[in-house]
Formats: structure tokens, C-alpha cells, sequence
């Protein structure tokens, strides 16, 4: 199993995987509703070296992106790091019947080595997902959950999660 950055041709594999983890209700970020992210938003991120696939064996599994842009809704959540330089994972989607201890243990290893490559002191990120097995994913990769941000237009609130490099 490994990651890697995604480029043009990957593209499609990870509009699928996200379109296969919405059916399944196994998105990280459940607020998109296809067709978000298109195309063209993966495209941007592949250009920026934002986006990655998770193989195994030549198969994609699952996907993720970055970004260093703070979302508004983040300044009204009381951070542990609140002067560090931070990482915000925009969005995690595994395929369907890929969730398993192998995929906490790679990503985990790969969100320590960027953070420490690139000097980030924390990674930030925020869901509406209930569910427990993903809750428990979250844990397993070693974040904490902040507080709750129930903005009006959602029907539920933003869980918003939080970890420390050096905790990774």
C-alpha cells in the first residue's frame, strides 16, 4: 500500500472513489454532494501538488487533499495551536471496504513525515460525519476533536478536529 500525488490521468480514480464513499456514506466530508468536488477543483489541486491517491497494488483506494487557505468557519474554534503554522486536510475519502488498520497506519505515517518535512506544528480538519466507525478513524490517526460549530444553514454541527505534529 502506498500514496502518492496525483496527477491528470488519476484524476477520474479520485472523482470515483469520492462518488463510491458518498453512496457508501464513507466520506470524511459528507457537506459535498456530487458532482463537488468536479473535475476541474481536482485538477487545481493536482496542479498544486495538493492531491493524492492511496494504491494498493496498482489500485486506487482512497484520496485526499490539502490545503494552507483557512476556512472562515476555523476562527471560531478555540485551536490548542493557535500560532503554528497549519495544515488543513480538505477532504479523506476511502473506497468502500478499504477502511481497515493498514490505511490509519500509512496515512498516519505520511501526515507525520509532511507535517515534519514542511514544518507544520498541526493539521486541521473539520466533518459532519456521525458515524462511529469514522469517529474512530480519526482517533486512530491521532486527532482530537475540538469543539462543535453548529452553523445555521446545517442541519447538523461541524466537528472540527485538531492534531499536533510532534503527536502524530
Amino acid at each position: 500500500m502506498k500514496i502518492i500525488t496525483a496527477c491528470e490521468s488519476n484524476i477520474i480514480e479520485a472523482l470515483f472513489i469520492i462518488k463510491s464513499a458518498y453512496d457508501e456514506d464513507n466520506l470524511f466530508q459528507n457537506s459535498w454532494r456530487p458532482p463537488m468536488p468536479d473535475y476541474n477543483e481536482l485538477k487545481q489541486e493536482m496542479e498544486h501538488n495538493q492531491l493524492y491517491l492511496i494504491s494498493e497494488q496498482m489500485i486506487s483506494i482512497g484520496t485526499f487533499s490539502f490545503t494552507t487557505k483557512i476556512p472562515d468557519s476555523y476562527n471560531k474554534i478555540n485551536w490548542v495551536d493557535k500560532e503554528g503554522k497549519t495544515l488543513f486536510i480538505k477532504r479523506i475519502a476511502i473506497a468502500p471496504n478499504w477502511l481497515n488498520e493498514n490505511i490509519v497506519r500509512l496515512l498516519k505515517e505520511f501526515l507525520h513525515n509532511y507535517a515534519k518535512e514542511n514544518n507544520y506544528s498541526s493539521i486541521k480538519f473539520y466533518s459532519l460525519s456521525t458515524k462511529e466507525n469514522i469517529q474512530v478513524f480519526y482517533k486512530n490517526l491521532g486527532f482530537n476533536l475540538c469543539e462543535p460549530l453548529h452553523p445555521d444553514e446545517l442541519d447538523s454541527p461541524l466537528k472540527y478536529y485538531e492534531t499536533l505534529s510532534h503527536n502524530l
